[in-house]
């Protein structure tokens, strides 16, 4: 017919699903809940399809709900039985909480608090029950179930009346799940595990890139303010955790490092959001030494490498102002402050000694990788200065090339003395590397170019400085 009777429809599927739950509990035929749930999902289907508007959201939502309840009534039965055909049952009817989800983010998208007020709701049931019943793994698919699409969501809603009511839905599933791990904390002596270490900084970041995105474009200096409490709540945890539970406090401490750097990102923006990301890494990989964590200072390490990246091609590629004064300028303070934190990671990585390969490896790549950043600061304050002379002396060209050659071959020369002192190798083989660059150039670049008087003191200067440092290798190197 052409009328709608969802209410006596859907309450009649209700009485065949209760009656289908008690011959299959009373006769354990599991596989009777399975055929109730594929006759309840197309008979629902069918109704949507010639029936449904938005305006029946609600009943529908709540029919929905007790589906889905009595299904997982149907689950649990099975899991009881623990035969094969009873585990095939249940996996099969674990797939009723994810379309009811699915189909739930549907139905109440278009209707603001609705939406906010279910997921809301569905953190408190599956936190709940997760906690008490399920692995640390589930806990974060729960939480990315909700997460990614109510930022989905505030993409889409961005006007002011929406504001409070969705920054307390995000303040709502980060409490939620941040309780859940307290709790977990307070009942048990063991450290979290690292599905567990992963959902604590999801949660912290992800709060605060859900702020970011509801209030860029309509209330964006309300972040920084919001960014600076967060902060201080993971330093507040990292502090109660640290007697304990010493590797969550820690991991509390590396988010609070993490959301300093994403604040003063928005604060300042540019240049500046490369130096919090510089920190966070070094932050990161500190707190990796410490707890002997390899996959935690691998990660601080690629924090560290974009950091350098955003240095290279925001300060060092980018024209050269017209204000530019030799190494008193940002790019410069970001260069040194990248090489100063490879060579204080090296001084700590040192200072813990280990057998394990892969501490040398690090050491060696952030000694190197400090020594590159340095040549290339060099390099980029020679071409900046010689620029801007060339506006007033002809000779500025020459004068640059040859400087350039100077400055590699006297860093190298630095290099050498310092891996002959400290006897490591890496630096050394960093040094002779670069000589060969810096005789490459002189020789192909820089004679073809330079003239007169630029020629002869480019040869003779390089010259010593490759008879110098050859001598010193011969007599202290190894």
């Amino acid at each position: 017919g052409t009328t709608d009777a969802q209410v006596t429809l859907f309450s009649y599927v209700v009485l065949l699903v209760l009656g289908t739950l008690y011959l299959a509990r009373r006769r354990a035929w599991p596989w009777l809940n399975v055929f109730s749930y594929g006759l309840t999902i197309v008979t629902v289907a069918a109704w949507a399809d010639a029936y449904y508007a938005r305006s029946k959201y609600l009943r529908t939502e709540l029919f929905l709900s007790v589906f889905c309840g009595l299904f997982l009534i149907a689950l649990v039965h099975a899991r009881r039985l623990d035969t094969a055909a009873a585990r095939l049952v249940a996996l099969v009817l674990l797939s009723a909480p994810v379309l009811y989800h699915a189909v739930s983010l549907g139905i109440l998208a278009p209707h603001g608090v609705a939406f906010l007020i279910y997921l809301i709701a569905f953190t408190v049931v599956a936190v709940g029950w997760a906690t008490r019943r399920a692995g640390p793994e589930v806990r974060v698919l729960l939480w990315a179930a909700v997460a990614l699409p109510l930022l989905g969501w505030i993409d889409v809603h961005q006007s002011r009346q929406w504001i409070a009511p969705t920054l307390v839905t995000l303040g709502a599933l980060f409490a939620l799940h941040l309780l859940a791990q307290v709790d977990r904390l307070a009942r048990t002596e063991g450290d979290l595990g690292y599905s567990d270490l992963v959902l604590m900084h999801l949660n912290g970041l992800g709060l605060f890139l859900g702020v970011y995105e509801l209030l860029d474009r309509q209330a964006v200096e309300w972040v920084p303010t919001i960014g600076l409490a967060l902060v201080a709540l993971h330093a507040v945890l990292a502090w109660w955790l640290r007697l304990r539970h010493p590797l969550a406090a820690l991991h509390a401490l590396a988010v609070a490092f993490a959301l300093l750097a994403a604040t003063v990102g928005v604060e300042f923006d540019g240049r500046w959001l490369t130096a919090a990301w510089a920190a966070e890494g070094a932050a990161v990989m500190w707190i990796g030494l410490r707890v002997r964590r390899g996959w935690f200072r691998a990660a601080g390490a690629v924090l560290l490498a974009v950091a350098a990246g955003r240095w290279l091609v925001l300060s060092i590629l980018q024209p050269v102002p017209a204000n530019f004064r030799l190494f008193l300028d940002e790019p410069s303070a970001l260069g040194v402050l990248l090489i100063g934190l490879c060579y204080a990671l090296v001084w700590l990585h040192r200072a813990h000694r280990t057998p394990d390969h892969s501490y040398a490896r690090t050491i060696a790549g952030l000694a190197v990788s400090a020594s590159v950043a340095t040549v290339i600061l060099l390099s980029a304050q020679n071409r900046a200065y010689w620029e801007i002379q060339g506006a007033l002396n002809a000779d500025a060209t020459f004068a640059g090339r040859l400087v350039l050659s100077l400055t590699w071959a006297a860093y190298a020369a630095v290099l050498i003395v310092i891996g002959i002192r400290w006897g490591y190798r890496p630096i050394r083989y960093a040094a002779i590397v670069l000589f060969g660059l810096t005789v490459v150039k002189v020789f192909v670049a820089d004679l073809s170019g330079l003239e007169g008087i630029y020629r002869v003191l480019g040869l003779l200067v390089v010259g010593t400085i490759l008879l110098l440092v050859s001598f010193l290798y011969q007599r202290r190197g190894n």
